[in-house]
């Protein structure tokens, strides 16, 4: 699904690269024009248009992206109410993963309990099989960010702490 959706990610991305580039202008006509909003919005405006660039462009891209997930999601749900997940997908032993039907308070006990003889409760094959998926997702996640990571270092030290800490949560949850 993400190779479908590169192209409007990649429209995304340059995008947002080209608003960031812009943003020191853009703040310099800000504090130029505090006193007169119509004028300010009158230059950042003619600046949009020098270097061809529209603001919107990088959130149309998200938006034509949101029914393709949600497509994506009432599909998974169609097979769980069918009970269709009970099946091998590549290389994971079954779609329901180790927690289905678990209180979700206990959801991590498939992992931390019933060890026995230093070997987890589902054997090493299915654990790992089971936690490569959200290794690939703490990987891709950080991949990302650093993709969408402004070249300053200005902006850098801007962006909030918990920012860097977000793909680890992300992979736990």
């Amino acid at each position: 699904i993400k190779l479908v959706t590169f192209p409007l990610t990649k429209t995304q991305l340059e995008s947002t690269n080209k608003m960031q580039a812009l943003q020191p202008e853009i703040k310099s006509i800000q504090s130029k024009y505090e006193s007169n909003p119509e004028v300010m919005n009158q230059k950042i405006s003619e600046l949009y248009q020098t270097n061809e660039l529209n603001p919107l462009a990088g959130c149309i891209p998200s938006l034509i992206q949101i029914p393709v997930f949600i497509g994506l999601y009432r599909a998974v749900l169609t097979l769980a109410k069918e009970d269709k997940l009970n099946e091998p997908f590549l290389f994971l032993p079954n779609l329901e993963g180790p927690t289905y039907g678990a209180d979700p308070t206990h959801a991590s006990d498939w992992i931390f309990k019933g060890w026995v003889d230093g070997v987890p409760s589902l054997g090493w094959e299915d654990t790992t099989a089971f936690l490569i998926l959200p290794v690939l997702l703490v990987l891709s996640q950080f991949a990302s960010m650093q993709l969408m990571q402004p070249d300053s270092e200005e902006a850098r030290a801007q962006q909030p702490f918990i920012l860097k800490f977000l793909p680890l949560l992300i992979g736990w949850f």
